[in-house]
């Protein structure tokens, strides 16, 4: 099937066609029509079917009649997409929320002409409880929202999908997500054995320095795994011990793995200050790659691709190495790699560093969004500070002896 939103020529009768690939569109007439055009030139021909997509715009279907509403929103699409020529990544980006986020619920069968207000917020609370993440539910309402405002254009007030509004709750912390102190101690030994199996184990590709030390960084550092994996040479400060936090690991529509030269927020581009631990992890990681490696560069990743220095480690292989790390650590909780990132702010948080500065260091835009997502781990420093405040004053004031 060819993508929508495309243009095609072909000879005809000594002219030159050119056409959509849109599949044919009902008109309010019950007519069909499907877009095409002539010309001398492949350039004329476009033209003038541009001016006449332009032209017929307002006269394309609005109501769906007996189409279901999943039905009238592929039809909408493909409409869109001739008119906006849109890419075929967007196409396939609003189809993949059709199919997964409309078509498997109720809606979906219902006539856009029957869909009330309370049938969209009904929807869209059956996606919170399916475990559909608040960032997509958003998509999927966009999608409604699109749909509906083209379908009562003559008529807005009649728009169901309007007036609706997210709660912007901020997802906090489960226990069952962050390692304890003593878990935290196996994972790192479990880090500490792999590395060692793997300088030991001839079999290995012997130009392959092991990653584990990765998991031990984001720890660590809380950096998230995406701007850990773009980290080169470069980006570290020795003289000062600090690194420059100023790329992430992205992924293209296409599925593609890039480095992209921004961070997740603005905030997110800052500069770390490194502890000694850290130093010295990446010390020791340098030294062996000078060692192993003779194109050696401040360019290479500091935790690269098997194959080459400057292509970086992929979020594939860290997430197996991670899984393989908890099985040898024998830590029985769904721990993603991201949570790492949460394990170390509540460790840090946990044992007295300043919020501020944790939340800095975190890339966070606001204090209050670090208490919000760590509050149960700041409800208990602050259970533990006033024990401790209470056995201080106990020992030295008059009224407590």
């Amino acid at each position: 099937m060819l993508e929508h939103g495309e243009f095609y020529y072909d000879r005809d009768k000594g002219r030159r066609r050119c056409y959509c690939t849109v599949p044919s569109i009902k008109m309010k007439n019950g007519k069909s029509w499907r877009p095409a055009s002539y010309g001398k030139t492949n350039k004329e021909a476009r033209e003038k079917l541009e001016a006449k997509l332009i032209a017929k715009e307002k006269s394309l279907l609005v109501e769906a009649g007996k189409d279901s509403l999943a039905s009238a929103i592929r039809t909408y699409n493909h409409r869109t997409a001739v008119i906006k020529k849109n890419k075929p990544s967007t196409i396939e980006y609003l189809n993949r929320i059709l199919k997964n986020q409309i078509e498997p619920y109720t809606i979906a069968d219902m006539l856009p002409q029957e869909v009330r207000h309370e049938d969209i917020i009904d929807y869209m609370r059956e996606l919170a409880e399916a475990g559909v993440s608040e960032a997509m539910q958003k998509k999927a309402y966009n999608v409604l929202t699109g749909f509906f405002s083209n379908y009562y254009e003559r008529n807005p007030f009649h728009n169901p999908a309007y007036g609706i509004k997210f709660e912007s709750g901020i997802k906090r912390v489960e226990v069952a997500q962050i390692m304890n102190d003593e878990e935290i101690e196996r994972y790192f030994l479990a880090c500490e054995a792999a590395m060692e199996e793997y300088r030991e184990d001839d079999s290995k590709n012997p130009d392959y320095e092991p990653n584990a030390d990765l998991l031990e960084f984001l720890i660590l550092t809380y950096m998230r795994s995406g701007e850990a994996l773009a980290l080169t040479y470069e980006d570290w400060v020795e003289s000062d011990d600090l690194l420059r936090i100023r790329k992430t690991i992205s992924r293209t529509v296409e599925g593609k793995t890039i480095v992209a030269n921004r961070t997740k927020t603005q905030e997110s581009h800052r500069n770390l200050l490194l502890n000694e631990l850290t130093v010295a992890l990446l010390l020791a990681r340098r030294a062996n790659a000078e060692c192993q490696y003779k194109n050696f560069a401040l360019n290479s990743y500091i935790w690269h691709s098997e194959a080459d220095l400057f292509q970086p480690m992929s979020k594939t292989a860290l997430t197996h190495l991670h899984q393989r790390i908890l099985k040898l650590a024998k830590i029985d909780k769904h721990i993603r790699v991201h949570d790492l990132r949460h394990t170390g702010i509540s460790y840090y948080l946990r044992h007295g560093s300043p919020l501020a500065e944790v939340s800095k260091r975190a890339g966070h835009s606001k204090q209050s969004i670090t208490a919000d997502i760590y509050s149960h781990v700041l409800d208990e420093a602050l259970k533990v500070q006033s024990e401790r405040e209470a056995t201080i004053a106990g020992g030295h004031l008059p009224i407590f002896r």
